[in-house]
């Protein structure tokens, strides 16, 4: 269970920070910073935490904030309006949804392209409704894949009200593709799954971070993504 409040930081370079709020039914929201050659990448910007701004600079100034999918939004507009000089980008599948809830000029994901340099890349996933974008990062020790609502990771234990609809949904605990995800995100399930195993393929994460769970690493990453995502897609 990563620590409520806390910010975690995954060696080696690039260096990846992590902040995570985790909610007293033990459900964990977190954003991934990721430097860039000039400036920081945040993936699912979060209000974590009062502190929130120092904690973020601790690991440099935003000059990339990605918004990861459709729902992903809450915090977004806190975030563009502290670091006005940064670009928020979205997949094309997620704008019409955040236009709707008042996220004007978020740019396209080829905008950042010129930001990122050559370890991090934005990769729109097809195939969903809700214009899900994951980010791989490659380091030293391999490539370190960000996911949104895809995938979670919650350790457990779950409690409350909260921690019911998460079990009933089969969304947590462990490596889950949730009922919701299926339900609300997921417009062509073969073209979908296709391009998951192609990425996997062509990426061989060795760690994956999510904004709903705790790290997964090992040699065995592209497999357990792989048979969550079919136990939960029903293939």
């Amino acid at each position: 269970m990563v620590p409520r409040g806390d910010g975690v930081v995954y060696p080696p370079a690039p260096m990846i920070t992590t902040l995570t709020r985790n909610l007293d039914s033990g459900w964990l929201l977190s954003m991934h910073l990721v430097p860039l050659p000039e400036g920081l990448l945040v993936y699912s910007p979060t209000r974590v935490g009062a502190d929130v701004w120092t904690r973020v600079e601790a690991a440099g100034k935003p000059s990339v904030i990605v918004a990861p999918n459709h729902f992903h939004h809450l915090s977004l507009t806190h975030f563009r309006e502290k670091y006005p000089e940064a670009l928020a980008v979205c997949s094309d599948g997620a704008r019409a949804r955040l236009e709707a809830k008042g996220h004007k000029g978020v740019a396209s994901l080829d905008a950042a392209a010129a930001r990122l340099g050559p370890s991090v890349s934005l990769l729109p996933c097809p195939g969903l409704k809700t214009g899900e974008t994951w980010v791989s990062v490659k380091g030293d020790a391999g490539t370190t894949l960000f996911v949104c609502d895809a995938f979670f990771n919650a350790p457990g234990p779950l409690s409350g009200v909260m921690g019911l609809v998460l079990r009933a949904t089969r969304t947590a605990p462990g490596l889950r593709v949730g009922r919701t995800f299926r339900w609300l995100a997921v417009a062509d399930r073969a073209r979908y799954a296709a391009w998951v195993d192609e990425t996997l393929d062509a990426l061989k994460p060795t760690r994956v971070l999510f904004s709903h769970g705790a790290p997964l690493e090992g040699a065995d990453v592209s497999a357990q993504l792989r048979a969550a995502m079919r136990e939960g897609l029903g293939l």
